[in-house]
């Protein structure tokens, strides 16, 4: 979601701390994922946490898109007093700007990580690259 306006400004928003390690996955690796559990046995049946190779932060997320634009990208985090006005601001309602800004706190103080999900294998460099290729002609 934030490729355009990276692309443009050289910035990366984020709500939650810039060095926290955070479970990503690339749709394609989740779309594998999917496809191999509909084709499973019905006993097969339940929740799969499915991870990329390795857990990234925001910083690493702007690492990987300053190497795909070969410039500077940083990192700005928005303060969290703010964050129900900018979920207001990106057309929320007030209930669930609110909802969202408690999630998004949950997150950023401690999340809970599944042991031992499925990886997937398309990195956080590759996947970006292959973003930001995608729309420069």
């Amino acid at each position: 979601m934030m490729l355009e306006s990276v692309m443009k400004d050289g910035v990366l928003s984020t709500m939650l701390p810039a060095d926290l390690k955070l479970p990503m996955v690339a749709p394609e690796d989740l779309g594998r994922v999917a496809a191999r559990l509909l084709q499973a046995p019905i006993e097969q049946i339940g929740v799969y946490p499915v991870e990329g190779p390795e857990r990234n932060s925001p910083n690493d997320v702007a690492a990987a898109f300053a190497s795909a634009l070969g410039r500077a990208v940083r990192v700005d985090v928005i303060p969290r007093e703010t964050w129900e006005d900018a979920y207001r601001s990106l057309g929320f309602s007030d209930a669930a700007a609110h909802s969202y800004a408690r999630m998004t706190a949950l997150t950023a103080d401690g999340p809970e990580y599944p042991e031992d999900p499925i990886r997937g294998s398309i990195s956080l460099q590759t996947y970006i690259g292959k973003l930001v290729a995608a729309k420069i002609p």
